[in-house]
């Protein structure tokens, strides 16, 4: 990681890049984090993160080898730890480098990336906090349901979450769809 934040890369987003790898690699510099978890912890589109790799690579500071195994492709980054910073701000573009990304990468289709939703995101999910719904959230249906009783709803709210143990990552946003409901449904009684 010290070499790392010695390298003069020309952007932040590369440097950001390259401390990533860095914090990946083993003694002998080698990484193998896919492209997603490198977009997901530089805070960077994939696209960014694969033109920011080409620039590592085009300054000596990033070398990328292909695995094959029975699994799969993979990528495995060697950092140049022997590169100087003096060294890498006047090296020239590579012509014989192998790029670091894959032609057939599904990147350079213009088709959205569907990521699975992994554990850590399903973990933010927590339970009903306690008193919730809170003043704020009362005063909002006060304001846009006024035909609700903004304390019954919250009585049966809390009610409904606790027996069913419900999580939620968005308590707010379970509460107004909770309160939209209950104003159909008062509508619908009425109407029957």
């Amino acid at each position: 990681m010290a070499w790392a934040v010695k390298q003069k890369t020309g952007d932040a987003l590369g440097r950001c890049l390259l401390l990533t790898l860095a914090n990946y690699a083993d003694e002998h510099g080698k990484c193998w984090p896919s492209l997603s978890r490198l977009a997901d912890d530089c805070e960077m589109h994939r696209a960014t993160v694969i033109r920011k790799l080409e620039a590592l690579r085009d300054l000596g500071l990033v070398a990328r080898e292909q695995k094959e195994t029975p699994a799969g492709t993979y990528n495995v980054y060697t950092l140049s730890l022997t590169a100087t910073p003096s060294r890498t701000e006047q090296l020239p573009q590579s012509h014989t480098a192998t790029p670091l990304v894959a032609q057939s990468d599904p990147i350079l289709s213009l088709e959205p990336i569907k990521e699975p939703i992994t554990k850590e995101a399903r973990k933010r999910a927590a339970p009903i906090p306690e008193g919730f719904p809170f003043e704020t959230d009362i005063r909002w249906t006060l304001k846009e349901h006024p035909k609700l009783s903004p304390w019954d709803e919250a009585a049966k709210f809390r009610d409904y979450a606790l027996a069913h143990r419900k999580t939620y990552a968005d308590w707010q946003a379970a509460w107004r769809t909770w309160c939209r409901n209950a104003e159909r449904w008062s509508a619908e009684r009425k109407r029957a």
